[in-house]
């Protein structure tokens, strides 16, 4: 029976250290993400999400559809994968109390993930069609190529919308 040496314990136990660290410990996993679309999902109903469900994870297209509300309550975070949208068709609200914000960001915003952010890093925006309304107080959204691509009606008060690759809000197509 071989001895194992000093050299390679050591070894093994920065190994078993380090995987420890990746699967339980670091800061992309401290987060469980709800994802909600994957490809395209359209929402046909009134519905409401909540902060104790986020952050909700985008990875396609979301699409509300028209005569329907979504309402994101404060607290609420919201995270997209690269490429990914939203498209309201119908009514978004998000209207935060004051005290905490609702959040639309990219799933690599450092200051949810703890991951460094990179240019291919963007979603790509929340798209308010002809038929859609958009009303939000106290949001901030941030990291999306076009946060907001109106050609409808976006109605936003005390609110932060920075980090964007090409425009905070872009108005027509």
């Amino acid at each position: 029976r071989r001895k194992l040496s000093p050299k390679r314990g050591i070894c093994l136990c920065v190994v078993f250290i380090l995987v420890i660290y990746c699967f339980f410990l670091s800061p992309q996993n401290t987060r469980v993400y709800h994802a909600v679309a994957s490809g395209k999902l359209h929402i046909s109903e009134d519905t409401v999400w909540e902060p104790e469900g986020s952050p909700y994870l985008i990875d396609g297209e979301l699409v509300i559809d028209q005569n329907v509300t979504l309402t994101v309550a404060p607290g609420t975070i919201i995270t997209f994968a690269p490429g990914s949208k939203m498209t309201v068709d119908g009514y978004l609200s998000a209207n935060a109390d004051g005290e905490q914000q609702t959040v639309f960001t990219s799933v690599y915003d450092p200051e949810y993930s703890g991951i460094e952010f990179k240019l291919t890093d963007y979603w790509d925006g929340i798209y308010i069609s002809e038929t859609g309304y958009f009303d939000g107080t106290g949001v901030r959204a941030s990291y999306g190529e076009r946060i907001f691509n109106i050609d409808g009606s976006l109605n936003l008060s005390q609110s932060e919308v920075t980090n964007a690759k090409y425009n905070c809000v872009y108005i027509g197509q």
